[in-house]
């Protein structure tokens, strides 16, 4: 297995990148749709699964070894995944349509 190649620097650079790129353009819109109360209890609620699902994906790096996402799933789910059945399903799931 190849050592990873990123550093702190560009770990915390993508991790913001993804973070600040997602909630630029959709939560001003979401925020103003709803409530003060409403909005807030979402955001918490919204803030605590980006946590938890940051956390999940730090331990399969740590169980795993493995650094990318290609790398995780092909631990995850066995030398199938990413085959010519898996495709369709994968580029369902990952694409915003």
């Amino acid at each position: 297995m190849p050592a990873p190649r990123s550093t702190a620097v560009s770990s915390i650079v993508n991790l913001l990148n993804n973070v600040i790129g997602a909630g630029l353009f959709s939560m001003p819109w979401c925020l103003a749709q709803s409530t003060v109360l409403s909005g807030a209890l979402v955001f918490v609620i919204i803030c605590v699964l980006n946590v938890y699902s940051f956390v999940l994906l730090a331990q399969c790096c740590a169980l795993t070894g493995c650094y990318s996402y290609l790398d995780i799933g092909k631990a995850a789910l066995g030398p199938r995944f990413l085959t010519t059945e898996s495709r369709p399903l994968m580029t369902a799931a990952m694409s915003c349509s």
